[in-house]
C-alpha cells in the first residue's frame, strides 16, 4: 500500500507540481500532491509539501541545467534560448533561466505544445550529426569483376572461361575492393577506379547500366580474392549490399573504338577492345 501511495504521488507530482511550482509573487505556501490511495494515518490520500521543501527538489537539476547552458554558449554570441522537453515546462526552471540570461540580452523562449519533446530530440540529433566529421567503414566494399584467363594460375583453371568481345577469354568473380574496412569516410571522401565494359557493336543500345555492390563482413580475416567459388556460389562472408544503376543512353554514339583485338580465323575478323 505504501509503495502504491508513493508511485501515485510521484505521478501526480510529475503531472502538476513539477510544472506549476514557482517562487515569488503568486506562489503558494505549500503544494498538494494527490496520491489517490488511503493509508491508515492518511485517509484522504494527499500529501502537503511546503514551498521551501519543494524548492529544494529543484535546486540541483536547475543548477546543472544552467551550467550546461553556459558551457554550450562558450565562445558564442546568441540572441535566443529555447527551453523544450518535459523539464522545460517547469515555471521555476523558466524563472531561473530568465533571471540568469536576460540581463545579458538573451531572450528565453518556450515551446508549450506537444511538439516540444520532438523538437529537443531533433535538435540534439542534428547537433551530433554535425559534429561527426567522419566515420570508419565497418566493412570492406567492392565489386565483382572479370579478369583475363591465365591457365598458369590454379584458381583460373578451376573456373569456366568466358570469351568477351575482344576475343580474350576471361574468368568471372574476381574481387575488386573500393573501400577497405577501417578507412575513414567523410563528406569529402571519394574513390575513383577505372573499369572497362566491352560491346560487340560500335553502336550498342546503352540504356540502363547496373553494377552490384558487395561487402565483406568478416572482421577476423581480410576479403579473399574471389567473390564467388568456381561453381558461382557466393563465398561465406560476402553480402550483396545493393544495385547501383545509371541511365547512360546519353552517351549513345560517343563510344570510342580501340583497335586492340585478336585476329582469329573462320572467318577472320578483328574484334575491338
Amino acid at each position: 500500500m505504501v509503495e502504491q501511495f508513493l508511485q501515485k504521488a510521484e505521478e501526480n507530482f510529475e503531472l502538476h507540481c513539477k510544472r506549476e511550482f514557482t517562487v515569488g509573487p503568486g506562489s503558494l505556501p505549500y503544494y498538494v500532491v494527490e496520491a489517490g490511495v488511503s493509508l491508515p494515518d492518511n485517509t484522504e490520500g494527499i500529501c502537503k509539501i511546503d514551498s521551501s521543501t519543494v524548492q529544494s527538489f529543484f535546486e540541483e537539476p536547475v543548477r546543472r541545467t544552467i551550467n550546461s547552458i553556459h558551457s554550450q554558449l562558450t565562445g558564442l554570441s546568441i540572441k535566443y534560448i529555447f527551453l523544450v522537453g518535459g523539464f522545460g515546462a517547469s515555471k521555476y526552471l523558466r524563472r531561473c533561466v530568465e533571471n540568469e540570461f536576460r540581463p545579458r540580452g538573451i531572450q528565453v523562449l518556450f515551446l508549450d505544445d506537444t511538439y516540444g519533446k520532438a523538437a529537443s530530440d531533433g535538435s540534439v540529433i542534428w547537433y551530433i550529426k554535425q559534429r561527426v566529421v567522419g566515420r570508419a567503414a565497418r566493412r570492406s566494399f567492392g565489386l565483382r569483376i572479370m579478369e583475363p584467363y591465365n591457365p598458369s594460375i590454379p584458381e583460373h583453371r578451376h573456373r569456366s572461361p568466358v570469351r568477351l568481345a575482344n576475343g580474350v577469354d576471361h574468368v568471372i568473380g574476381k574481387w575488386s575492393q573500393i573501400i577497405e574496412r577501417g578507412q575513414m569516410v567523410d563528406r569529402t571522401f571519394s574513390s575513383k577506379k577505372s573499369y572497362e565494359r566491352m560491346y560487340d557493336s560500335s553502336d550498342p543500345d546503352l540504356g540502363q547500366f547496373t553494377v552490384v555492390l558487395y561487402a565483406w563482413n568478416n572482421e577476423n580475416a581480410p576479403p579473399p580474392e574471389w567473390v564467388v567459388d568456381p561453381n558461382d556460389n557466393m563465398i561465406d562472408g560476402f553480402e550483396l549490399v545493393c544495385f547501383i544503376s545509371a541511365n547512360i543512353s546519353g552517351l549513345q554514339g560517343a563510344l570510342r573504338k580501340d583497335w586492340n583485338g585478336i585476329l582469329r580465323s573462320g572467318p577472320a575478323q578483328v574484334l575491338s577492345d
